[in-house]
């Protein structure tokens, strides 16, 4: 039998209904809010809201799913101070240049063939004797059964890549393992 909180004509918790009487609400409800209140697109308010959640969830609906929610006043209050709206635009076009080389390179037509194509990170050290992840390149994982689209397409989609400065980390099936392809060449990885 599934959980139901309609029953007695909610569809939530009753810990959703005492989190919404504070101002709380899902992402759906809670992005136009911000977005009208700072003035902001709804990908920026969106950024915010992901930024300041805390991982509060409730059940909602006729199955009880596990629901976020979120604090517009708090994501508004972030996007008041300069740092922390200059850090989440800067986040959102780092995320529109990345969005943009994948569609350069092919990736939308590879992933509608079955293939994952994702960004490469790599550990290493920063100037500062830190570590951490940085981009190395792309990842083109063609091996999946489901995977429709030809190995001349995976091949192509990493001369593109290679061609935009980035190294390809391939996997196709008939090669049966991980190479990388970067300016000098093929190399198994």
């Amino acid at each position: 039998m599934a959980a139901t909180y309609l029953r007695h004509g909610r569809g939530r918790s009753r810990n959703a209904e005492f989190a919404e009487q504070f101002g709380r609400c899902p992402l759906s409800r809670a992005i136009p809010v911000v977005a009208a209140e700072a003035g902001v697109s709804r990908k920026l308010a969106r950024a915010a809201l992901e930024h300041t959640h805390d991982g509060e969830w409730h059940h909602v609906g006729k199955y009880a799913c596990e629901c976020q929610y979120y604090d517009p006043a708090e994501a508004i209050a972030a996007l008041e101070d300069a740092a922390i709206r200059a850090a989440l635009e800067r986040e959102l076009m780092v995320a529109e240049m990345q969005d943009k080389i994948l569609d350069a390179i092919g990736a939308r037509e590879l992933r509608a063939a079955g293939a994952s194509v994702k960004w490469h990170r790599e550990l290493v050290k920063t100037t500062a004797g830190e570590w951490d992840y940085q981009i190395a390149g792309i990842a083109i994982d063609a091996s999946y059964p489901r995977f429709s689209g030809t190995t001349r397409d995976v091949l192509e989609a990493s001369r593109r890549a290679v061609a935009l400065g980035f190294s390809a980390i391939v996997s196709l099936p008939q090669l049966r393992r991980y190479y990388r392809r970067d300016a000098t060449g093929w190399q198994a990885a």
